[in-house]
């Protein structure tokens, strides 16, 4: 079923320093997706990406958070803006992660 106007996820990802492991992770979402199916299986959680997908993210954002503060030599309030998708399959499986685009993000 093809949505005429779908809207993704959209969410933000902090690490927060905390008094028990040194750190901790809030994502923050500031709308949900109205997508029904992907790749033709149902949507069945609030999110279009799994929690496995969500760790998979959060792990690729430190690696590029890093390179692009390091190379533009941001400060404590350097952010990166990140576009990513879940691939396309042939066999009807779910696809992988893929970062579309990275841009450091303007206030």
């Amino acid at each position: 079923m093809l949505i005429p106007n779908p809207i993704p996820d959209e969410f933000i990802m902090t690490h927060l320093p905390a008094s028990i492991r040194g750190f901790s992770w809030e994502t923050q979402y500031i709308r949900h997706s109205n997508v029904q199916y992907v790749y033709g299986a149902p949507v069945e959680t609030e999110n279009v990406l799994l929690q496995g997908e969500v760790d998979q993210l959060r792990d690729i954002l430190l690696i590029i958070h890093s390179h692009f503060k390091n190379l533009y030599q941001g400060d404590d309030n350097f952010a990166m803006d990140v576009e990513f998708k879940i691939t396309e399959t042939t066999d009807g499986s779910r696809g992988k992660l893929a970062i579309k685009q990275t841009r450091p993000w303007i206030d």
